[in-house]
């Protein structure tokens, strides 16, 4: 997607005109006090305006060696042929107060998006990798449906989602005691803007474990609604996001626990160089029949140059009262004396840096598949200063 920097104006409820010259500038964060009242919704119409005509979607390719017992099929398709649990799916996503872009694409993704569907007790020996829909038009939208039957389990990987400036969506539906560890590389180059948005739904004693790495591209936004709508049920979020020089970094994770006896974790790590900014925003939302959850939240950022920043929002909504919930964010740079501690032992200054960085993200990282940890490592070393 090319940039270009005419100056936009937007008003916000005061009536105050305020004033953006694109994705060069950067993309304007609520925490700033001039952008604090205006609609990101405003800016979303500039980047990708509404058409005349019913968005359309680009379709991921179906990935090589998969297993025959799984289905890969558009959702026509998977209607026509009575897929069990696609008619769910798509009820939760109309009935849904999805975020961002997501709304636009309701009446696409009732046709043309590619659903991945897994039978009942199936576990997979290998993980699947599943590409990006490739772009043929000036930017790219897709949208996944995942559905696991009960006591489906599968390793997904979602490579290179931020090559190219894109949107996309996915909805996880998972029955009882389906598992599904989801993979997704969001690293980009400079001159993308990509967003995405997952919607996850889980009946009881389902499992969702997800992990991301974020980096690059002149703007991410990246949103993900959990809803753990069956008894201990559980989800893992684990997110390492690094804004090098220019970068914009967002993501937002909202957390609805619906059923008794459900767990949550939220692990973020957040990386910034100079004038990059990373930014999160975690909720963790406990309806009143929601006893016994448990919901923890943490999120950690590491300030490695000047000029670089990071900024965090939890928010706890809590209905019940037999609950452990917690929340905790710090923000950091790199320990000096740490530092000076291993250059006294003989160790360059770019490698103990590089040692106490790795440290840092550890507990996420380690959370990746082997492939995407290998990637990770080597994406840091070359970005690293």
């Amino acid at each position: 997607m090319e940039n270009s920097n005419p100056v936009l104006d937007f008003v916000g409820p005061a009536g105050i005109t305020r004033h953006w010259t694109g994705l060069g500038a950067g993309l304007p964060n609520r925490k700033q006090e001039e952008w604090k009242y205006v609609p990101v919704e405003a800016l979303m119409e500039h980047l990708y305006p509404k058409p005349e005509q019913p968005l359309s979607l680009n379709q991921r390719p179906c990935p090589d060696g998969l297993p025959t017992e799984i289905r890969y099929l558009t959702v026509s398709q998977a209607l026509s042929q009575a897929i069990p649990g696609i008619e769910q799916a798509l009820n939760a996503i109309q009935t849904a107060n999805l975020d961002g872009m997501a709304h636009r694409f309701k009446q696409a993704i009732g046709s043309q998006a590619m659903v991945l569907w897994v039978p009942k007790a199936f576990s997979a020996n290998a993980p699947i990798s599943l590409a990006p829909a490739i772009q043929t038009n000036g930017q790219t939208t897709d949208a996944l449906l995942i559905l696991l039957q009960a006591g489906a389990e599968i390793d997904l990987i979602l490579p290179e989602e931020a090559k190219s400036s894109r949107f996309s969506f996915t909805y996880v539906g998972l029955e009882a005691s389906a598992k599904l560890n989801l993979h997704r590389d969001l690293s980009g180059s400079d001159s993308v803007f990509a967003m995405s948005h997952i919607e996850a739904q889980l009946a009881e004693s389902a499992q969702l474990n997800l992990v991301q790495w974020l980096q690059g591209a002149a703007a991410q936004r990246h949103s993900i609604q959990v809803n753990l709508a069956g008894a201990k049920s559980l989800a893992w979020i684990s997110s390492l996001q690094f804004a090098q020089a220019n970068n914009q970094v967002h993501s937002y994770v909202n957390m609805v626990h619906q059923s008794p006896e459900a767990e949550s974790h939220q692990n973020i790590r957040q990386l910034a160089l100079n004038s990059g900014v990373s930014s999160f925003t975690g909720k963790i939302h406990v309806a009143l029949d929601a006893q016994k959850t448990q919901a923890y939240q943490h999120s950690a950022a590491m300030v490695l140059e000047v000029g670089g920043r990071t900024y965090h929002r939890p928010v706890l909504e809590i209905y019940a009262d037999d609950v452990k919930c917690s929340h905790g964010a710090t923000t950091g740079s790199l320990d000096e004396q740490a530092l000076f501690y291993l250059q006294a032992r003989g160790i360059s200054k770019p490698a103990a840096r590089r040692l106490l960085i790795e440290a840092f993200i550890e507990e996420c990282l380690h959370e990746f598949h082997d492939s995407l940890q290998q990637k990770v490592r080597t994406d840091l070393i070359q970005s690293l200063p």
